[in-house]
């Protein structure tokens, strides 16, 4: 069990620079999305209901 964690660790030892690179492109997608979903019309009429939805 203890030579799988020594591998994993230098798995991730060794890939650090592309699994943050892979998590900063997925985060500009998601932002992406949603800067994508903010410059919708319907969104400004049913903002306030949504908040109110997630309330209760």
């Amino acid at each position: 069990m203890a030579t799988i964690q020594v591998a994993l660790d230098n798995w991730f030892t060794r890939n650090a620079v592309l699994l943050k690179t892979v998590m900063r492109v997925i985060f500009g997608i998601v932002w992406g999305i949603d800067g994508a979903f903010k410059f919708q019309p319907e969104l400004v009429g049913s903002f306030p209901s949504m908040i109110l939805g997630a309330g209760s």
